[in-house]
């Protein structure tokens, strides 16, 4: 089993209040996220359309393997706080809580 921890990719627009937002709490929470802007991406951005999504920022979360394991969108503090700790506790010595 791998436990590698899993990735945060938050996608972005300049002006978006909610993509600041959810940055800040990611900050706030210590995860590690990898921004992309869909203003300078725009392949993301037509990708993110595909697939349903309306509204930014959207969150994707992988696993070790880059399989996306769950994605919303908008400002959703409980998730940030969620993967944060599921992230602190992989990057902790033995997988427990830091």
């Amino acid at each position: 089993m791998n436990t590698a921890p899993q990735t945060v990719t938050v996608y972005t627009a300049p002006g978006c209040h909610r993509c600041h937002a959810t940055l800040r709490q990611a900050d706030r929470r210590g995860m590690p996220v990898t921004v992309v802007n869909t203003a300078t991406d725009t392949a993301a951005g037509d990708r993110l359309r595909a697939a349903g999504f309306s509204e930014l920022p959207v969150v994707e979360v992988t696993d070790a393997a880059g399989e996306v394991v769950e994605s919303w969108s908008g400002y959703r503090h409980d998730k940030i706080d969620q993967y944060a700790a599921v992230l602190a506790a992989q990057s902790a010595p033995d997988g427990m809580a830091a």
